[in-house]
Parts: structure tokens; sequence; C-alpha cells
């Protein structure tokens, strides 16, 4: 994606569609993403993720969710001023293990929700097979830690609490 200015920008495979699939799909995707979104053609919206000025990069999002929720008030840093927790955010899965789901906001910035937190709250025995990488999550901010890049996260999200 041509910004202007010698600026480009790159959407990754998995940030072209909301929904997170296998593998199986692989193939159908790279087809749909070719005739919805051909080489020159002009994009109806995307988010920027993170920036790379040295190199003039931006990697982008066109995903739905990412669009249209958290525009006012994004998580971009790990620091608590800028969090208002509790709070809801979207984020992307980026990775799932027993351990857990990491999910990725705005530059580069990660949270984690743990296993045994999701067999808790949600009754989630495996995160591997309820969770797959690229897939949108609205999680729930419990603590943010600046000194040590960390976020921690919920899944239970109660609805008397404030969206943002």
């Amino acid at each position: 994606v041509q910004l202007g200015q010698g600026v480009k920008g790159i959407i990754p495979l998995h940030h072209l569609f909301d929904k997170a699939t296998g593998d199986e799909n692989k193939q159908y995707r790279i087809q749909t993403k070719l005739k919805k979104y051909p080489v020159n053609s002009k994009m109806d919206a995307v988010r920027c993720l993170t920036i790379d000025s040295s190199t003039r990069k931006c990697v982008l999002t066109a995903k739905k969710a990412l669009l249209t929720n958290n525009i006012d008030n994004p998580i971009t840093s790990y620091n608590p001023k800028d969090i208002k927790l509790g709070t809801t955010y979207y984020g992307v899965v980026t990775q799932v293990s027993e351990k857990g789901v990491v999910v990725t906001f705005y530059n580069n910035v990660r949270g984690f929700v743990s296993a045994k937190q999701m067999a808790e709250e949600l009754g989630v025995e495996d995160p591997k097979l309820n969770y797959r990488v690229g897939q949108i999550m609205k999680t729930r901010v419990t603590r943010a830690n600046e000194k040590s890049s960390k976020l921690f996260l919920s899944l239970k999200i109660n609805s008397q609490e404030e969206e943002k």
C-alpha cells in the first residue's frame, strides 16, 4: 500500500479478514485477497498497527473490528496512565499455547491471558482448541506494568463496564 511521500504499508494476510481460519483455507484467502485487493487499487479503510520510521514502512490492518473499535483510545504503550484499567479493548491473537494466549494491540504492545485464568473465567481447558492466530479478541485490561512491558488481560467482560 502506497501511503504517500515514500511511505509504504503492508497488510499481512491475517489482517485482511476479521475471522481467523486455519491453513486449510489459506489458498482461498490468497485468491480472495487478489480479487478484493488487486495491485494498484484504492483501499477503503486501513489502520496503522506499527511504524518503522527508519525504513518508512507501516504494518496496516483492514480488520473491520480494529477499524471500528477503540478508535479514540487504542492501546499503544504499556504505560498505565495511557490505559484505563477495567476497560475493554480489541486486539489480535498472535500466539496460542498451552500456557495461554498472547494478544497484540497497536505499536506491538502485547498482553497475555493465562490458560489458568481462561479455565477459571470461561471453562476453557485448552486454549489451542478454542483460539487461533489472527482472531480478533475482546479483552479487559486488569494490570499494566511499563517497566516489564507487560499487560495482563482478562476475557471476562462485565456488561456494566464502559467499552472504549
